[in-house]
Parts: structure tokens; sequence; C-alpha cells
């Protein structure tokens, strides 16, 4: 159950974009994507995900959601089991064509000693900060180029901290933090672009 605070900030975001979102009335029942999302490796490490508001774009229709989840997951480096359980905001949008599959996610330190030795990311040379903030890495390196848009690729250089992951024609992304407006709008101004 949302605590009282989180229907507050919900309700807060229907508000600050009005002219870009709509409450959707189906929620999520329609996504059958959100019956087994272990399919997504950006959302399969939790423990527990309860699906509540979704959010339509007004652009996309049923295409591109805004959906807020409460999120549990385990504290890294404790002795015991230990979970914090978040409202997080997941942004989901169909795709018109198949890009295989694709992740994208900041890149760490780890990413480029890996690239060191083998390489294996995808790298946009006329964007160079995406580049250098993001892990972008595929399977089919034709499809992804198609997928990685001029638009899409300057939009996530002003993104900080953001996971994405293609599979086929669905679009999933997230960022590990609480909901907030920022990452709403964020997480927006990608399905408009993708």
């Amino acid at each position: 159950m949302l605590k009282s605070q989180e229907i507050h900030f919900i309700n807060q975001v229907l508000i600050t974009f009005s002219t870009r979102v709509k409450f959707d009335e189906k929620g999520i029942d329609e996504l059958s994507i959100f019956n087994d999302f272990t399919q997504f490796d950006l959302l399969k490490n939790y423990e527990h995900i309860e699906y509540y508001s979704a959010f339509q774009s007004l652009l996309f229709d049923s295409e591109a959601k805004i959906i807020f989840a409460r999120i549990t997951y385990p504290i890294p480096s404790t002795k015991t089991a230990q979970y914090i359980t978040d409202l997080q905001v997941v942004a989901v949008k169909f795709l018109e064509d198949d890009y295989g599959e694709i992740q994208i996610r900041p890149e760490t330190f780890e990413d480029k000693i890996r690239e060191f030795f083998k390489s294996i990311e995808l790298d946009f040379p006329d964007f160079p900060e995406f580049s250098k903030k993001y892990y972008f890495i595929t399977e089919n390196k034709d499809l992804a180029r198609k997928f990685a848009k001029p638009k899409l690729l300057e939009l996530l250089e002003k993104i900080d901290g953001i996971f994405i992951q293609v599979k086929g024609r669905i679009l999933v992304a997230k960022f590990n933090s609480i909901a907030n407006i920022t990452n709403c709008k964020a997480l927006l101004d990608l399905i408009e672009v993708a």
C-alpha cells in the first residue's frame, strides 16, 4: 500500500506534467511484460516489485507509460539480509521497430578496464559526452545504431544515471533512486524521443 507522501508525490507529478501525461485508468494490466519482470535485467535483481499508478504519455496513448512502483531490494554489504523499499518510477515504451537486445547504463571503472582487454561497447564519436558517461552494449550493432538517433544521444548526454534496456520492441528505463520530479521529467523526455 502506498504511503500518503507517495500518493501526494504521484499527484504532484500528474499536476506538474499535466500537458504531457494523463492518468492511465487501465493501469498496468495490459502490460504483460510485468507478469514476468525478470526478463529485463534492470528489474530482475529486486526482491519484490509492486506496481501502482501509471500515466500515459499524451503523445503516444498506450504505447508509452510512466509507472510508479514500490521496489524492495537488498542492502549491499550487510551481514544479515536487510532490505529497503522505495517508490521508484519506470518508463515503458513499445517501439515501432525491433532493435534486438540493447543495454545502456552508467559506465563504471570496471567497464573501462574490461574495454581495455576486450571491446564490446558501442561508442559514438559524434557524441563524446554520451560515450564517456554511458556503457552501451548490444548483440547487433547495426540495429543499435538505428535505435541511437542523434536526438536520443543528445538527450542522454544531459541526463545522469539512467538505466535503459531494449528487448525487441519494448524499452524499459529507470533510475536507481527514489522517484523524484527530475527523474520523471527525464523519463518523459526519453519516451518522447526514443
